[in-house]
């Protein structure tokens, strides 16, 4: 390897960085043909912790297998690779 060359590792982490960032435009492209909003990058914790702070309990989080297991294939399209696809469901509970 020659000085200031990306090693091997270097090189297949970028790949795998630039496929996954491929796959997440191409995941935004049809959820905003279906009119679907979606947030990327987040934490399952983290979500559910802001979603409490604003009054909201009953928090679900459903990961890809829960989905498909509850859409079938209309959803399999949505998820290449399935890239840690979860939906939250948060309800606030009226006294």
């Amino acid at each position: 390897m020659k000085p200031n060359e990306p090693s091997r590792t270097a090189l297949m982490i970028a790949r795998q960085r630039a496929a996954q960032r491929q796959l997440e435009t191409e995941r935004s492209e049809r959820l905003k043909k279906i009119d679907e909003r979606s947030v990327t990058r987040f934490e399952p914790a983290g979500i559910a912790a802001m979603l409490r702070s604003h009054g909201l309990c009953a928090i679900e989080d459903i990961n890809f297998q829960e989905i498909a297991s509850r859409f079938g294939r209309a959803v399999q399209g949505l998820a290449p690779g399935h890239l840690g696809v979860h939906v939250v469901h948060a309800k606030q509970l009226r006294h």
